[in-house]
C-alpha cells in the first residue's frame, strides 16, 4: 500500500515597508490597483509568482503586490486596527492616560515594539508611540499545517 506524502500549507507574515505600495488585481503593472496601503500594513502572503506576491488583507480580500514592497515578520513586526475605532493608552491597561495619538481609526497600522498581557507597544508612520489592546487589532501570524 503507497501512501502519499503529506502536502505543507503555509501562509508566511509580511508588513508593507514603503509609504504608498499598490496592492492590484493579478501578478504585474498592467492590472488594476485594488487598493492602496502604507507603512506597517499587515498582509498574509499565499503565493509567489516570480517577483509578485499574492496576499491576504485583515478583511481576507486578496490582492498581489511586488515583493520588495513588503518584508517579512522577521525583520519587523506589524499590525493594524481591526475595530472601528481603537484607543490608544500611554502605558499596557485600560486605566491608563490616553496616548499622544488617543485614537486610531480602522486600518491604522503599526509597527508592533513589543507586549505585554494582552497589550501591544505599538508606533505609527511618525514615530509616536502607544498601546493597545488585542482586541482592537489584525496581525499576521505564521500559519503551517499539515495535509495528508
Amino acid at each position: 500500500m503507497l501512501v502519499a506524502p503529506p502536502q505543507a500549507l503555509w501562509a508566511r507574515a509580511l508588513c508593507v515597508r514603503g509609504e504608498k505600495v499598490n496592492l492590484r488585481s493579478g501578478p504585474g503593472t498592467q492590472h488594476p490597483v485594488t487598493w492602496v496601503v502604507g507603512l506597517y500594513t499587515p498582509l498574509v502572503e499565499l503565493e509567489r509568482r516570480g517577483v509578485w506576491l499574492r496576499v491576504r488583507d485583515q478583511d481576507g480580500d486578496q490582492h498581489w503586490v511586488h515583493h520588495r514592497m513588503v518584508v517579512t515578520s522577521s525583520q519587523f513586526r506589524c499590525l493594524s486596527v481591526r475595530s472601528r475605532i481603537a484607543e490608544l493608552k500611554a502605558g499596557p491597561g485600560a486605566k491608563q492616560a490616553p496616548a499622544e495619538l488617543p485614537i486610531a481609526d480602522k486600518y491604522t497600522a503599526f509597527k508592533r515594539l513589543g507586549e505585554r498581557g494582552d497589550w501591544y507597544q505599538v508606533e505609527d508612520i511618525s514615530g509616536v508611540k502607544a498601546w493597545i489592546h488585542e482586541r482592537d487589532v489584525w496581525r499576521p501570524v505564521v500559519v503551517q499545517a499539515m495535509e495528508f
